[in-house]
């Protein structure tokens, strides 16, 4: 599948569920008022279909590493839309109707909503556990004879007396020479070419100050591997 669809699809789900959720709203509320015991049954696949869509396109999104902004054009006729839209949701929301509908509609969302919110925190958990360095994103390094391990809140390698540390955070990558009597960041080091240095503590910094919104979408990737990269290509 072409990359920029699935940005398409995940926006598009989006917006199917939050409208689903809207109807739902107003059909337990203002057609259905007497309703006890649970959604019926061809109402609950309006959530959940729509909602499956959504989660599963996240996952895909965040292991393929999809931007947003690469899936619709700025001078599209998507965009257009959107533009529109956020114009006559703008207007509605400040009249007196709009505002009574909008603290209804938050209260019901909330309430069909919790499962769906459910599922995204255990999403974006596996997300995390995805993201999260393993042994294996050393791999190179293990075989030229650095002994991995996590200690103190840090990834370790170790060979005689060079030792490389890697925040939990990855946003600090530190080297010593002497057995861990002195650090410096690599990037700050004397390994490798300047230009290469330069390359990799522009990566740093990019994804040290970028928004936590976008660290959390995956938006914003830590240059681990371009940091193990490059330590395999000057370490023997």
């Amino acid at each position: 599948m072409n990359k920029k669809w699935l940005g398409r699809i995940f926006i598009a789900s989006a917006v199917v569920l939050i409208l689903n959720a809207f109807v739902l709203a107003i059909y337990y509320l203002m057609i259905k008022k007497g309703h006890e015991g649970p959604m019926e049954p061809w109402a609950i696949p309006l959530l959940i279909i729509p909602g499956a869509i959504l989660c599963i396109s996240r996952i895909i999104i965040e292991v393929k590493n999809v931007k947003f902004e690469d899936s619709f054009s700025k001078k599209g006729i998507v965009s257009k839309i959107i533009s529109i839209i956020s114009k006559v949701f703008t207007a509605f929301s400040r009249s007196k109707v709009g505002r009574i509908i909008s603290k209804v509609f938050m209260v019901v969302a909330i309430i069909l909503m919790s499962p769906v919110l459910l599922v995204f925190v255990i999403i974006e958990a596996f997300l995390l556990f995805l993201a999260e360095p393993k042994k294996k994103t050393f791999k190179k390094l293990i075989k030229k004879g650095f002994a991995y391990k996590k200690k103190d809140k840090k990834y370790v390698l170790t060979k005689e007396n060079i030792i490389i540390e890697i925040s939990f955070g990855l946003v600090e990558y530190r080297i010593s020479f002497d057995g861990g009597e002195s650090f410096v960041n690599v990037e700050e080091s004397d390994l490798g070419t300047s230009y290469a240095r330069e390359s990799l503590k522009q990566k740093l910094e990019e994804y040290k100050y970028a928004h936590p919104v976008d660290k959390q979408r995956g938006e914003a990737i830590p240059p681990i591997h371009e940091v193990v990269e490059f330590l395999n290509s000057v370490l023997d």
